[in-house]
């Protein structure tokens, strides 16, 4: 057998080693894109207890306080608003260069970032803020659904149905003034009695929160937050 010409041998090495290189080229970017669902299972029966606690405790005040600023000087400023939470029942995952929630208005959030690290330093109960965020991101690799009840005054919504700002502005005038959307990350567990959460109250604030547990229930006793 006649040998190729070496101009030849050289054209198909080349021809190969490009083959190659698009099919692991094109194997990235399909897994690059491939998303997960929005919600993989469920979230807990302590972490809606983590949830439910943050918004009736700090969350809520924080929202009566500002439904009441705008009142007139005569009102009670004790008065309970009635204002509800909206809850979108997905949690928000870790930001990813591969994987995000897919749905615009979740997001995700990114603890390695300068944005982030300081509102979780500010509020891991003295637990170290780095294996926090190491439990974090294992954690919320995945958003996960949220099911069954976070209190009287809180109403779980479908995230699929909001998916953008028109849809928020939307979803509030459904419910009474000042009602408040609010979405969660899953909490994390450093301890049996200590829980580490992300959240964000829309037009309000977003951060992270320690909630510690006593007589089996859950409080705050230290919560970062930053003003949107």
């Amino acid at each position: 057998m006649t040998p190729a010409p070496a101009a030849e041998v050289v054209v198909r090495l080349v021809m190969k080693m490009h083959a190659l290189l698009c099919g692991a080229l094109l194997a990235s970017a399909c897994h690059a894109t491939q998303l997960p669902a929005v919600a993989v299972s469920n979230a807990t029966t302590d972490d809606r207890a983590v949830m439910a606690a943050l918004l009736e405790g700090t969350l809520r005040e924080q929202r009566d306080r500002s439904i009441r600023a705008g009142l007139p000087a005569r009102s009670d400023p004790g008065i309970a608003t009635g204002v509800l939470f909206l809850v979108l029942d997905s949690t928000v995952p870790i930001c990813s260069f591969d994987r995000w929630s897919g749905n615009h208005v979740l997001g995700c959030f990114d603890i390695s970032s300068s944005f982030w690290r300081p509102l979780l330093e500010a509020s891991t109960c003295d637990f170290s803020p780095r294996q926090a965020g190491a439990m974090l991101a294992s954690r919320n690799a995945h958003s996960m659904a949220i099911r069954g009840t976070l209190g009287e005054k809180v109403v779980l919504v479908s995230s699929d149905a909001i998916n953008s700002l028109r849809d928020l502005s939307e979803l509030r005038r459904q419910y009474p003034h000042g009602s408040n959307v609010v979405i969660f990350g899953l909490p994390v567990y450093p301890t049996a009695d200590m829980a580490i959460v992300y959240y964000r109250a829309f037009n309000e604030s977003l951060g992270f929160a320690c909630l510690v547990r006593k007589n089996n229930q859950w409080f705050v006793r230290e919560r970062s937050g930053t003003t949107e």
